[in-house]
């Protein structure tokens, strides 16, 4: 209830977003709801724009955990950032699993309650490299274990809840896939 995701096409670019809200229930339900409509206002390049309106429309509430992805299909770039306990995963394409993941810079906080300074990340992606954007429900040893290209986005995200759900909180997991991009 309290862990959502989105997905928002804009002609610049693509925005992925993971929002958690703090603790269970209705009212963590209502603070991720609040977020969402925030980050869909604001959808756009400047991750740290959207953050900084997601805490002032947070502040009191008990406040949430966010991560955001900024796809640049023109560049071919990634741009991110998350704020406390969400997690980020850049799986590079032909590399194996075992392959070390870049992993998405992290803030501590919950918005809402404390914005921290914030510093996003941007990386080159190249076609088939995959994102996965994770709440904290999921036990981090999924960052090293998504599972070959051959599988759709939907089933690896499905793989990855099932087989890390830590049983101590909601578990999403967002999972993108660079396609084609330009030469």
């Amino acid at each position: 209830m309290g862990d959502g995701a989105l997905v928002l096409r804009r002609k610049d670019g693509i925005l992925l977003a993971v929002v958690d809200g703090v603790g269970h229930g209705a009212e963590a339900a209502e603070v991720r709801q609040a977020a969402e409509e925030i980050i869909e206002r604001a959808a756009g390049a400047d991750l740290r724009s959207i953050a900084a309106s997601c805490h002032e429309r947070l502040k009191m509430t008990r406040g949430a955990t966010l991560g955001l992805a900024w796809l640049d299909p023109g560049v071919p770039a990634l741009t991110w950032l998350g704020v406390g306990t969400v997690v980020g995963a850049l799986h590079r394409a032909g590399r194996g699993s075992r392959t070390a993941a870049m992993l998405m810079p992290q803030a501590s906080g919950a918005l809402g309650l404390r914005l921290p300074p914030l510093h996003p990340a941007t990386l080159p992606v190249a076609a088939g490299d995959t994102v996965v954007l994770a709440t904290d429900g999921l036990d981090l040893r999924f960052i090293h274990d998504v599972p070959a290209a051959v599988h759709s986005e939907q089933q690896i995200a499905d793989r990855l809840v099932g087989a890390h759900a830590n049983g101590r909180d909601d578990a999403l997991a967002l999972v993108a896939r660079c396609t084609a991009v330009p030469t």
